[in-house]
């Protein structure tokens, strides 16, 4: 398991009772941590940003997005046309980076033969199914094998409305691709 960008504003508010980030957002993640309590405080604080592996000479990287020590604040390095900013990644070494911020999936090969695979989201999705990944290493090469998993997301939209979650219409719209009154 590793902290991302949700798991950091839990961790900052039940710290100082802040996060950095704008005001909806932070009324709605003040209210996930008020939920929550400081009972995770510990484990998720102590969760690593990203893993690094190398596995039989495959070199992976884990994380859930590159994440700038200097500004505390993970960076956008590929857009939605799929183009890779690699120099968020110039001081790490992999063959494989894996991760997942981005709430739309993907599997892209840049130039050098560099894999970069987003998982999408297991927990907000737009369609029925979510994702995980099974790598497989042998003689210094690599499989990757995407599974499709059913994925209810109704019951998850449901819950949101019936816990009332700040700024839900947002939250549905954005992650569950929700038009208000509709879904």
């Amino acid at each position: 398991m590793l902290k991302g960008n949700h798991e950091i504003y839990y961790t900052d508010i039940v710290k100082s009772g802040t996060a950095n980030v704008h005001e909806a957002e932070l009324t709605h993640q003040k209210w996930v941590a008020e939920d929550l309590g400081d009972s995770y405080l510990e484990i998720v604080d102590g969760l690593e940003i990203e893993r690094q592996f190398d596995i039989e000479g495959v070199k992976m990287l884990f994380c859930h997005y590159p994440y700038n020590t200097e500004n505390n604040t993970f960076e956008w390095f590929i857009d939605f046309d799929e183009n890779i900013d690699r120099s968020k990644f110039n001081d790490k070494d992999a063959d494989l980076y894996v991760f997942g911020h981005q709430h739309t999936g993907s599997d892209v090969v840049d130039d050098d033969g560099i894999r970069y695979l987003n998982l999408n989201s297991a927990g907000a999705t737009k369609g029925s199914e979510t994702t995980y990944a099974i790598i497989e290493i042998q003689n210094r090469a690599y499989k990757v094998t995407i599974k499709y998993v059913s994925y209810d997301r109704l019951k998850v939209i449901d819950k949101i409305d019936k816990l009332e979650v700040p700024e839900r219409a947002f939250i549905k719209q954005i992650f569950f691709g929700v038009e208000q009154g509709v879904e």
